[in-house]
């Protein structure tokens, strides 16, 4: 189950934050002894309607016991009638189940007769209960929506606060340009193309998260797990510009091409030799999952594998 790093609920400082852009198995997760701190991180953010900085981009719907119902539905500059976009997060598991507000409710009935079992998807599907009852059809999950646009207007929710929990938000910088409303519109489409087929991460952060590791991988201080989930991000971003249309796309080929070359410039080319001691790295992979690090910790670490056959 994977966690969006954008926006990470602990301070820099906490040994948790590592772990805010990982690729986390929920096989290990049913183990982990964070597990519910991690958890109830991203619950709390999720809870919060008004992010510290920057515009408001999610509405809270609903909310049970263990579990939380919001729409990503905010515009740039104002409200969108229709909910688009929906998510539930569990409190107690790091698991955020996304899908479109078109086919409602669809997405959570195929979900509830998937044979998916463990203590995980027993609370996704009591959670997804209860959201049908909320919410049988899509009339009423237009009411629920219109709402909680009204209680945004007259009394902003603020969550209670909870013992021991800190707000805290990473301080990051863009490393996306501006789009013009075309271009947004555009990136807003791949992003819709790709939460159809069951994509979480929108095609911004897919972009900005190359960007970001490409610039940090001789520096970064990411698992090995980590790493090959930055490559997976890769991929996605070469099945993106393959589907972008001119003129964006020309913009977006140029700011992938200038961090692919901080990629080689920090990375050795080894066959995907370091990283197969730590990940499965299939034969006739692209040439980024062929490389890794010249220095710093990834590099330490990968080589700390050295002795395995």
């Amino acid at each position: 189950m994977k966690i969006d790093g954008s926006v990470c609920p602990f301070p820099e400082d906490d040994e948790l934050s590592r772990f805010s852009d990982a690729r986390l198995h929920l096989d290990c997760l049913s183990r982990w002894e964070h597990r519910i701190r991690f958890s109830r991180g991203y619950y709390d953010l999720a809870r919060d309607e008004a992010p510290t900085g920057g515009p408001v981009r999610s509405l809270l719907l609903a909310e049970g016991d263990a579990w939380v119902f919001t729409s990503y539905t905010l515009g740039r500059r104002e409200v969108r009638r229709e909910p688009t976009s929906l998510t539930i997060q569990l409190a107690d598991w790091p698991v955020q189940i996304y899908f479109l507000a078109a086919m409602w409710p669809a997405p959570l009935t195929r979900r509830l007769r998937s044979k998916r079992v463990g203590d995980v998807w027993e609370v996704a599907n009591e959670a997804m209960n209860q959201i049908i009852q909320l919410a049988p059809d899509m009339d009423a999950l237009r009411e629920m929506y219109r709402q909680a646009i009204e209680r945004r207007a007259v009394a902003p929710f603020s969550p209670p606060k909870r013992e021991g929990f800190v707000r805290r938000y990473r301080k990051t910088r863009s490393y996306l340009p501006p789009f013009t409303p075309e271009e947004q519109a555009v990136l807003d489409d791949l992003t819709a193309r790709r939460h159809a087929r069951g994509k979480r991460l929108s095609s911004e952060i897919l972009l900005e998260s190359w960007l970001r590791f490409a610039e940090d991988v001789g520096d970064t201080k990411s698992l090995a797990e980590e790493f090959a989930e930055y490559l997976y991000r890769r991929d996605a971003v070469e099945h993106l510009l393959g589907e972008c249309s001119a003129p964006l796309v020309e913009k977006l080929r140029s700011l992938v091409a200038a961090a692919d070359e901080k990629y080689r410039a920090a990375t050795v080319d080894d066959a995907g030799r370091a990283l197969s001691r730590w990940w499965s790295v299939e034969a006739g992979s692209d040439w980024w999952w062929q490389r890794r690090p010249t220095t710093g910790p990834l590099s330490d670490l990968l080589d700390s594998r050295r002795d395995r056959t």
